[in-house]
C-alpha cells in the first residue's frame, strides 16, 4: 500500500488540494500555517468516528491565510462529517470533501475571498505561529484525555479493512503535511523546537500508515506516547524562545 493512497471514505486529501488552491498555499501550509491538527475520537456501540483535523478547519485556514470564508454554490464541497457502512460498523470522519456513497452530516459548498496580503515581517510571523502552538496544543491536551482503543481498532479492521485503512491514512496524512511544514519552519525560524515538532509529527504519520496496514495494540501504544510527546513539545515551541533571534 502507498501511503497516499485513497479508500473508499478517504476525503482529507482532495479538501486539502481544494483549500490549498483556495488560499494560493501548499496542503501542508494550510495545516501548518494554523496548526490545524486534532485527534478527535468517539465510539458509540457500532458508530465509530475518527479525524486527525478540528471540526473548525474553514475558519482555521480563513483566520490565517486572511482569507474571509463565504458559502456559494461554486464553492468546495465540504462534510463536517462522512459516514460509511461497513459490515457491522458504521465509520466516520471530517471534515472532509466527501466521496461518492457516504452519509453526510452538514454538507456545505464554502469557497474563500482573495486573501489578504499578510505583512512579511518574521518577528510577526513567529508570534503568530507560537498563537496556533498554544491554541493546537491545548486542543490535542483535551483530545488526548480520551485516545483512540486500537484493539477496538483491530476488531474493525478484521470487519471493514479497506475502510478504516482509508480513515487512519487520512490521519497520517494530516501528521506528514504538518510535519513538513514544521521542518520548514524550524529552518525559517532558527528554532530547534519546531524542528524536534516537525521530526515527531514526521515519524508519527510512519505509524499511522503502519497501524493503517496492520491494525495493532502495539504499534498503537508506541503511536499514542509519540502523540502525547508531540502535544507536550508542542507546548513549549508556544513560548518565547530563550536564545533564538524570534
Amino acid at each position: 500500500m502507498s501511503h497516499f493512497d485513497a479508500g473508499p471514505s478517504a476525503g482529507l486529501e482532495g479538501l486539502l488540494a481544494d483549500l490549498s488552491a483556495a488560499v494560493s498555499a501548499a496542503p501542508r501550509d494550510v495545516l501548518g500555517r494554523p496548526v490545524a491538527i486534532a485527534l478527535r475520537y468517539r465510539v458509540d456501540n457500532d458508530r465509530f468516528f475518527l479525524s486527525g483535523v478540528p471540526h473548525d478547519l474553514l475558519q482555521l485556514v480563513s483566520a490565517a491565510f486572511h482569507a474571509p470564508l463565504r458559502d456559494g454554490p461554486g464553492g468546495t464541497a465540504v462534510a463536517d462529517e462522512n459516514w460509511i457502512v461497513a459490515g457491522l460498523w458504521h465509520l466516520g470522519t471530517g471534515p472532509v470533501q466527501p466521496p461518492t456513497g457516504g452519509n453526510v452530516v452538514r454538507l456545505r459548498r464554502a469557497g474563500f475571498e482573495a486573501p489578504a496580503v499578510a505583512p512579511a515581517n518574521r518577528l510577526d510571523e513567529a508570534r503568530a505561529l507560537r498563537a496556533w502552538f498554544e491554541a493546537g496544543a491545548a486542543r490535542l491536551v483535551d483530545d488526548l484525555q480520551d485516545p483512540p482503543n486500537f484493539a477496538r481498532l483491530s476488531e474493525i479492521g478484521r470487519a471493514a479493512p479497506a475502510d478504516l485503512q482509508a480513515v487512519l491514512c487520512d490521519v497520517g496524512r494530516s501528521r506528514a503535511h504538518l510535519g513538513r511544514y514544521l521542518l520548514d519552519a524550524g529552518d525559517y525560524f532558527d528554532d530547534e523546537r519546531i524542528d524536534q515538532l516537525g521530526d515527531g509529527y514526521v515519524n508519527a504519520a510512519q505509524l499511522w500508515f503502519e497501524v493503517a496496514a496492520h491494525p495493532d495494540a502495539d504499534i498503537g501504544a508506541q503511536l499514542l506516547s509519540l502523540e502525547n510527546e508531540c502535544a507536550q513539545w508542542m507546548q513549549r515551541a508556544a513560548e518565547p524562545p530563550t536564545r533564538y533571534a524570534f
